[in-house]
């Protein structure tokens, strides 16, 4: 069994995985949750460390509605930062 079901790019051996797949079943509500919540802090500071390094004059506001774009679907980013204001920090000028 592939945990993420491309043999490719899997460089963990059958049995270890098997393992993790056990562990991760046999795991308690809150600690599976506690990992989502890890993951979600993790994938934040990877988009804040992109972001930063692309526009490295970022305020923390346009950080914030930067990491707000990748995370919210287009129509709802729209509407919490208005259609005119998704255009800005884009590499357009104004």
């Amino acid at each position: 069994m592939k945990l993420f079901g491309n043999s490719e790019v899997n460089d963990t051996d059958a049995e270890t995985e098997r393992v993790m797949i056990e562990l991760w079943r046999n795991a308690p509500a809150w600690r599976k949750i506690q990992q989502v919540f890890a993951l979600n802090a993790m994938l934040d500071s990877l988009m804040r460390a992109n972001i930063v390094r692309h526009n490295p004059h970022a305020d923390e506001a346009e950080i914030r509605r930067q990491i707000a774009k990748r995370k919210l679907p287009p129509e709802l980013f729209a509407k919490v930062y208005g259609a005119a204001k998704s255009e800005v920090g884009e590499g357009k000028a104004g």
